[in-house]
């Protein structure tokens, strides 16, 4: 009867488009479910270049700071050492009696360059902190350049999901709406 009615056509045209229906809203739960993730992995790299930039600007300051002291230190002692070697040679042409002051004197010199050469090692070891602050910076930036591209891919992805998600919802209404024509082709032909 339902042959001869032709209403399993119209059956067969519902069974299809509601098969299509299920894999349209399947297609949208995985969209949404990516869309999440992806949003997810953007706000973490947002939160990790922050993170990186607020370690860049420390380190910077930081080797600023290094070098001023460095700076401070070498100039403070030369100077030291200037005043000392201009005093010894003073007291060398005033009075060769005073030979046990000029040892004094003489070890007095010899304890600053030391402590020169003690500061000149300091200086050579704060440059190289310096030198090794200024590759993690370096590599820092490269950090945040490869985490804003990422960011940026992301976004782009999170862009083209959306369309994609835009494309099923239109789908499923098209979809929607040939069930609907078919309900009232099938409810014509019952009439």
């Amino acid at each position: 009867i339902e042959e001869a009615a032709g209403v399993t056509r119209y059956k067969n045209r519902k069974k299809e488009a509601l098969r299509k229906i299920e894999a349209t809203n399947q297609n949208l739960l995985r969209v949404s479910d990516i869309i999440i993730e992806v949003n997810r992995q953007i706000n973490a790299l947002k939160r990790q270049a922050r993170k990186a930039e607020l370690y860049k600007k420390h380190q910077e300051r930081s080797q600023k700071i290094d070098v001023l002291l460095a700076l401070h230190y070498y100039n403070n002692y030369s100077g030291q050492i200037e005043e000392t070697d201009s005093l010894l040679e003073r007291l060398k042409n005033t009075d060769m009696a005073q030979s046990s002051e000029l040892k004094n004197l003489d070890a007095a010199v010899e304890a600053i360059k030391l402590k020169s050469a003690q500061k000149n090692q300091e200086i050579t070891d704060l440059k190289s902190h310096i030198f090794e602050t200024q590759r993690k910076i370096d590599r820092i930036e490269n950090d945040l350049r490869h985490m804003r591209t990422e960011v940026q891919r992301l976004g782009r992805e999170s862009v083209e999901l959306d369309g994609i998600k835009n494309d099923l919802e239109a789908k499923n209404h098209t979809i929607l709406s040939e069930i609907e024509q078919v309900q009232k082709e099938q409810m014509q032909h019952q009439n």
